[in-house]
Formats: C-alpha cells, structure tokens, sequence
C-alpha cells in the first residue's frame, strides 16, 4: 500500500471518477458542437467574445431581433431576449458572465471543445465536492457511493453532461462552498458561494441555511471569514454592474431586452416569480422537468435525515429550511426546472449516505453475511450495492416498457413465471427487473471487494458505482438474460477464487461456462471473451465500435498492470488483468452494443486502482513541492493552455482562406434579401455552424454554414467537405460577404447540388465589389462537384472583398441549396 504521507487522496480520485465517467456517459451520442443548445447557445456566444475580442459586449450576436422591424419581432419577450441593455446602450449579457469566463481558457485552447470539456471537468469537481460535504456527517465509502449516486442517479449528470451549463458550474462552487466549510476554509468557503450568487441571485436565500451549517461545523471565525470572503466577490461583481447598467444592485436580469411594439426595452425578471403557489407547486413536482422523476433517488434520504436528526441536528434544520425555501421561490417562478432546485438538493446528499448506510446494516443484519475480507471493504462493498441499486430505481419512473426485459429463454423464463403465477404482465416485468438489479449489486460489491485490495474502500466503491450509473450499463442490468447471469457467476468466482475459497470459485466458474455456452447470446459473449486482440482490432478498424468503453479500458489496464508491477496483493492483480482482459473484448467487439455494455463492470476495478495511483502521484507531488506549489501549477497550466490557443491561432491564420472551415463560416456577413432591404442573419447556431434569419429561415439545410449537425454532405453519395449555401425558402437572393481577405493569384470555387436538394439559380462572385464570375447552377442534382477558377492577380497581396450571391431563377419560388467552398 502507499506510504502515509502519499496515500491517495479520495477526494481527488472521486473527482477524477465523476469527470471520467461523465466523458464516458456523453461519448455514444458525441457529435461535433451538438451539445451548443438552448442557453448554452448564448454562454458560447460570451465565451467567443471574451477569447477573441477580450469583451462581454453581444452586438455582433443577434443584434436585428431587438429593432422590431423583422415582423415576428415588433414583440419581443425576456423569454427570446439573450441579451441585457446596458447604460449607454450597448448589449451585455443577459445570463451571467462567470462561466464563460471560466471556461475561456479551456475555449482559447481548444476552441468549441472546450465548452464540453469545462462542463465534464465541473461534474468532476461537483462529485469531489458533495463527497467532502457527506463526509462530514457519514462513512467516507458512503460518502463516496452518495455523491456518486447523486449525480449520477438523477437528471444532473444524465440530461447535463452533454451541455455547456450554467447550472453544473454553480453546483461547482456550491458543492465546493459546503466541503470548505466542512475544512473550516471560511474565507474560500465566502468566495465559491459568493460565486454562486452571482451566476444564480435567488441563491442568496439559500445562505440562510449555510450560516446554520457553518455556525454547527465550524464556529463563528470561519463563518466570519466566509462572510468577508463572499463580500469581496459581490464587491467585484457590483462593480462590473454599475460598469455595464450603471448601479450595482442592476444585474442583466433586470436590463433585460425586450421589444414592445417594435420599440426597444428594458425588462426585469423579478416579474416573472407570479405563478399561484398551488399551480407551481404541482408543475415543480410533476411537470416536464419535475423533481418526481428527475430526483427520484432522493426519496432514499428519509431515513437518512431521521438518522443525521439525532447527531446532526443543525444540518437536518439547515436541509429542511433549503428544500423549503427553494420551493417557495420556484414555484412562483414563470420558468420550470429542476435545476433551480440542485443547490437546495445538496444539502440532502449527507441524508443519503446515512441511507445507504443504513440499508447497508439492514442488509447485512438478515443476510447475516460472513467473509473473510476486511471489514472496511466489505462495509464498503455492500455500501456500492446498495448505492448501485438506487441509481438503478431512480430510472424506473421514467417508464419501465416491456422491451426492457432482455431476450433470450432466461429472462423470459423469469416472467413466464410470474405471469403464471397469477401476476399481471406489468407488474411481472417490474419484479423481474428487481430480480436483475439484485444479481447487479452482487456484480457491484464482488467487483469493490476486488478492487478494495489494493485501491482504498471508499475509491473502489465510487469506482465501480460510477460505472454501473452508465446509461448503457443501467439498461443492461434491467434487460437481465444469459449475459447477467454470465458476469454474475464469472465474477463472484474470481472474487472467491481470491479470497481463497476455490471449491466455491470452482463452483461459479462452471456455472458461468454452463450458461454461456448454453445459450446463443451467452456464446457470443464467450467466443468474444476468448478473441480480445482480434476483438480490439476491430474496434481500432470501425468507427461504429461501443465507444464508452474506450473511456474505461485504457485506465483499467493502466491501473492493473501498475498494480502488478509494483506487486501489490499479486493475486489481486492478476485476477484484475484477468478480468480487464476478458471485458474489454465484449466491450469493444462489435457495433452492437445492445447486449456488450455490461462487460464494462469487469473494468472498473482496474479504474479504480488507476484512479487511486493518479491520486498517488498527485500527492506524492504536492508532498514533495514548496508550500506555494498550487499556486504556481495553475499558472503553469493557464500558461500552457494559453500557448496553445496561440499556436492554434497562428497556424490558423497562415493557412490560405478556406470558405468550408470554422474561420470561414465564423467571419462571415450574412444576409438575406427580403423584398428592397438585406435582413442581417446574426443568430449564429453553434451546434450547426450556420448563420440563421430566424424566422425566415428553416431546416439544416435553409441556413448558411457547415450544417455539422446533419453529417456531412453528400454529392453523388460521397461526403464532400463543403458548406451550405441557400436561397430564401423563396428563391431570395442570399448575401455572403467576407470585408477583408488576404488575396492570392485565383479564387477557386468548388460546387455542387448536395442529393436531395434542387438548384435552378445563379451564384455571383464579387471581388472588391466587382462581379468576375456568374455561375449558372442546374435544377436537378446530377452527382458531380464543379471547380470554377478566377484569376485574381490584379489584387494579390492585397487585403480585399469577397462577396458570394445566390438568387433562385425568375419565376422560381422554391429554395435553391448549393454546396460549396472557396479557397483563395
């Protein structure tokens, strides 16, 4: 084991988990920018600005829906605006500018990537928070299956990993305020919650509630402390409303844009908390983002908070008077959604330790249960089985259909027989599935007591919950079949076979050969098991392959073979290769990953043995360094991410212009001739790459731009690099114009009609205003690309303009769609 001083740390390692996990969660539907949506679309909008022009002001953004004269605009509610007026008239944003500010280092660096990336790194630093915080009051393995369970047993993880959200960032600094105060870090605790103020005003309420927790943990030094620390940050925060709306109680909440009868306004949302009481309350708890499915596993805490009443009162209160007061306020608030409600939650997660705690002791009570492994890992074992099967029901009310029994005799067998029991189909498929999250959690505390030999308890139970919370691997344990019982009987036989109990290993491990070469699906999963190299071939050769293991594989088996070499509990070590060696082939064998996910079980001990020896390594680094070591390493990292944006932006800049690329999209003008005026297309939508006049735009393919969303283009049924470029649904004409480019000897222009769509129009090329090429375009899409070139001599060198049009053909009044790029 690690030496005292470099033992891991499980707050680190929990923190590694929720961002690994979160990546691994968001993977089987990551496609480029798609997760640029709803407000995330506007925080992006910020975050450019900000890494390209070291400004908050959003003019360049949407800037023709606030001057009521585009018709669907002459009214124009807070609901649509994006923006804030400032006071002197420019436009700020709306929402709050910290997480863009943030985010921008990871968005210099990276560009649009690293919106995704910030977003996953702050689950990360929500799981490794709300830890801390449960710790305090519980276990640290119960601490550390709660924390896991909370996030990723409800709607937080699973409908905002894949997201550049707002409301995980001020979970972020909320969850980390409360694991301050638990440290007695006052003053850094005053700073993440004045934070969170700032993104979030209303949650200043729930201070109330945190000086009670405070005043319990810590006493009235460090509260004093958090008191000055969140002061300054709402010191600098009203300092840069009264920069941009001229008092510093005014927040873009209150100066936001509207449009009243085609004149421009200033709205406060504070009129928006008027919904009756009783009719928000009802929508809160069962509507389209309601807390009754969204939050389902928090029904667990009841008897966590009777537990935590008798030796936590404070916290109990302070629990209570959050959830209240939370909604109090939300239910009169004209918007839905449960994550106005995450901050007060988190006070709950404590309450759900001391459960799953319970459940625990409950368990082990009637199931009288003997080993001959420590008590710490088998406390913790039982704790991750118990945590596996809440995040496992939390997803039951989201409506359980009777597809997800899996096929296959076994499972049908299981509801056969309850139907002919005298037990109705539906209710025979939910005590199935019951039947199949017990035989998961068995799968879920032998793989901790495994992984609890060498990593800590508290790491190996986080590890293995979080991999069991996976989407993929949750429908897996529900659809039952040969395949669970498969990973059943496999695993609980390594697991004896290491605790020394061969003739029960022996037992198991027949009992798995039986039903896998019994049954169609279980051969499959045995022939697969027994090929991992071809198997791992054929990943690395189709795209298609289950990428979520991807995530977990290369770190179980970094974590397995540290493990071995450094001869930690040998035969645990090899029983761990062993098993990362049999999951990753199902895993990663085949593009149908209906029946291969729950192979990534099999991986997590290795993850938790590598998350532990990163956590090692960490703390062998700080324990080695200068006391100001912190400090300098974020510099260091800052600087890092700032020479690679630079790079990034040098290379960028030398390359020849490209109209199909990022930059070219990015700086062009669009307009759309709309009878005698050009309406600006300013609403850019970053999940497409494309420019829209909203509402007099449609569809992927009715805007200008790189139509990222829609895959790529097909010409002739071969993806062709090239942009969209469309008339008006009318056949208008459609503006592109690039003021500056560096000219070079010939404009090549590349075209075609992408299948599908129709042509019949004429594209103009301007150079300096000048028309030097009109291209006639056919009607129908014949599956060929044209290269048009134009020579440009007369300019080269020079910094010039370049403007594209495209009109549909007179008398045509239906949309004409062009692919095209121009190089130059």
């Amino acid at each position: 084991m690690f030496p005292e001083r470099l033992r891991p740390s499980p707050v680190l390692a929990v923190g590694l988990l929720g961002a690994v996990m979160a990546f691994a969660a968001i993977l089987p539907g990551l496609h480029q920018n798609t997760w640029l949506f709803r407000d995330g679309r506007f925080y992006t909008n910020v975050a450019v600005t900000l890494t390209e022009h070291l400004s908050l002001e959003q003019s360049e953004f949407c800037a023709s829906w606030y001057d009521g004269t585009l018709g669907w605009n002459r009214d124009l509610d807070s609901g649509w605006s994006n923006v804030s007026l400032g006071r002197n008239g420019e436009h700020w944003p709306k929402h709050n500018w910290l997480l863009p500010l943030a985010a921008s280092p990871l968005v210099f660096a990276f560009g649009l990537a690293g919106t995704l990336f910030f977003n996953l790194l702050m689950l990360g630093v929500v799981s490794a928070g709300l830890f801390r915080w449960a710790r305090a009051f519980t276990s640290p393995p119960a601490a550390a299956c709660a924390s896991i369970a909370f996030v990723f047993g409800s709607a937080i993880a699973l409908q905002n990993a894949y997201d550049f959200s707002t409301d995980v960032f001020l979970l972020a600094c909320f969850s980390q305020g409360l694991a301050a105060l638990t440290d007695r870090h006052g003053f850094r605790a005053g700073i993440l919650f004045g934070m969170a103020v700032v993104i979030r005003p209303t949650t200043v309420a729930f201070l109330l509630p945190v000086g009670l927790v405070a005043w319990s943990l810590a006493g009235p030094r460090p509260l004093g402390r958090a008191v000055g620390g969140g002061a300054i940050v709402l010191a600098l925060a009203g300092a840069m409303n009264t920069y941009m709306f001229g008092a510093p109680w005014l927040t873009g909440y209150q100066r936001t844009l509207v449009v009243v009868a085609g004149h421009p306004e200033a709205a406060s949302h504070t009129d928006l908390f008027s919904v009756p009481f009783d009719q928000g309350l009802v929508r809160l708890w069962e509507g389209e983002y309601g807390l009754r499915q969204a939050f389902t596993i928090l029904a667990l805490v009841i008897p966590g908070m009777i537990c935590l009443a008798r030796r936590a009162k404070m916290l109990t209160l302070a629990s209570i008077v959050a959830v209240v007061l939370s909604i109090e306020i939300f239910a009169r608030y004209a918007y839905e959604g449960h994550r106005f409600h995450w901050a007060a939650l988190s006070f709950l997660v404590p309450a759900l330790a001391a459960s799953i705690d319970l459940f625990r002791r409950l368990g082990r009570r009637l199931m009288r249960a003997r080993s001959t492994i420590g008590r710490r890992a088998r406390t913790a074992s039982w704790l991750a089985g118990v945590a596996a099967i809440a995040v496992w029901l939390a997803e039951l009310p989201f409506g359980l259909p009777e597809s997800r029994i899996g096929p296959g005799p076994i499972a049908g067998a299981v509801r056969d027989a309850l139907v002919d029991g005298g037990i109705a189909d539906r209710p025979a498929v939910v005590i199935a599935v019951l039947v199949h999250m017990l035989l998961g959690a068995a799968i879920v505390a032998a793989l901790v007591r495994l992984a609890a030999r060498i990593a800590s308890a508290e790491i190996a139970a986080a590890a293995v919950v979080a991999v069991a919370a996976l989407p993929n691997v949750r429908a897996q344990v529900e659809a039952g079949g040969a395949l669970l019982l498969v990973h059943f009987f496999a695993i609980l036989a390594i697991e004896r076979f290491v605790s020394g109990r061969r003739i029960l290993a022996g037992t198991f491990a027949l009992a798995s050969l039986a039903v896998a070469l019994g049954t169609e699906e279980g051969a499959m999963l045995f022939h697969d098991a027994v090929t991992p190299w071809a198997a791992l071939a054929h990943a690395a050769l189709h795209e298609g392959a289950s990428r979520p293991a991807l995530a977990v594989a290369l770190a179980a088996v970094l974590g397995t073979g540290a493990a071995l070499l450094d001869g930690r509990d040998r035969a645990t070590s090899i029983a761990l290769c062993a098993l990362a060696f049999v999951g990753l082939a199902p895993g990663l064998a085949t593009t149908d990953v209906g029946f291969r996910p729950l192979a990534l079980l099999a991986l997590a001990p290795g993850l938790a043995v590598t998350v532990a020896s990163l956590a090692g390594m960490v703390a062998a680094a700080r324990a080695m360094a200068p006391p100001r070591a912190t400090l300098a390493a974020s510099l260091v990292l800052l600087t890092a991410l700032l020479a690679i944006g630079v790079v990034r932006r040098v290379r960028a800049d030398g390359e020849p212009f490209h109209l199909a690329t990022y930059r070219g999209v990015r700086h062009a003008v669009v307009m759309l001739r709309e009878g005698d005026r050009d309406v600006p297309c300013d609403f850019l939508a970053w999940e497409h790459m494309s420019w829209e006049c909203s509402h007099h735009d449609s569809g992927l393919f009715g805007m200008f731009g790189l139509a990222l969303s829609g895959g790529p283009v097909n010409v002739g049924h071969v993806p062709e690099p090239l942009a969209i470029f469309p008339t008006g649904q009318r056949g208008q004409m459609r503006r592109v114009v690039w003021p500056s480019l560096r000219a070079g000897p010939e404009l090549a222009i590349r075209w075609a009609i992408p299948d599908g769509q129709r042509g019949g129009g004429t594209l103009h090329v301007l150079v300096n205003d000048v028309d030097v090429q009109a291209i006639e375009i056919p009607v129908e899409p014949d599956g060929w690309d044209r290269l048009v070139l134009i020579p440009t001599i007369e300019v080269m060198g020079q910094d010039a303009r370049l403007e594209l049009n495209l009109t549909g053909a007179t008398g045509h009044f239906s949309p004409v769609v062009i692919g095209i790029d121009a190089a130059w």
